[in-house]
């Protein structure tokens, strides 16, 4: 639990963690029995430097919507892909830009998409080509393999219809 500005007596009583942050300037306009209120429940009181609200996304998250949106994804399907609001993840995309990811890392970003792809084909592909392509997409090592066995089913997709 984080905490911006001083401890009531009431949050205090509310704290089920082991442990609180809070800022330096939350913990100097905290009351000293609150303090102790907390430490004699075994609550940790840990000072973070941190300034403002903690980011609502992990480092992981980031990197994918950075990568996604790299890779000439909309924001639309961004959303809709992760699950965070289309508004974040520009927001998201605006701070950081290209500045957050290396090639490599976009590159491994891309191979662990496309592997997780091709682990739903192989759920609902029934044995045959498809899943045949998929298991060796699973294996895939390389961006460039990757873009040919999608093709390949593709292919054969289209010609099922």
């Amino acid at each position: 639990m984080h905490f911006s500005n001083y401890i009531s007596r009431a949050a205090a009583e509310a704290v089920t963690t082991g442990e609180v942050t809070v800022t330096p300037t939350a913990l100097k306009q905290t009351p000293k029995a609150t303090i102790r209120f907390l430490k004699e429940r075994g609550v940790k009181i840990r000072v973070v430097e941190s300034r403002g609200r903690p980011r609502k996304l992990d480092e992981e998250q980031i990197k994918r919507i950075l990568a996604m949106k790299r890779a000439d994804v909309s924001f639309y399907r961004i959303a809709r892909l992760t699950g965070v609001p289309k508004s974040t993840a520009f927001d998201y995309f605006r701070r950081y830009g290209d500045n957050g990811l290396d090639e490599d890392e976009v590159e491994a970003f891309q191979l662990r998409e496309a592997r997780r792809l091709f682990r739903r084909i192989l759920g609902h592909a029934p044995e045959g080509e498809v899943a045949a392509l998929a298991r060796r997409g699973c294996r895939c090592t390389d961006l460039h393999e990757v873009e040919y066995i999608v093709r390949e089913i593709d292919e054969i997709i289209r010609e099922g219809t």
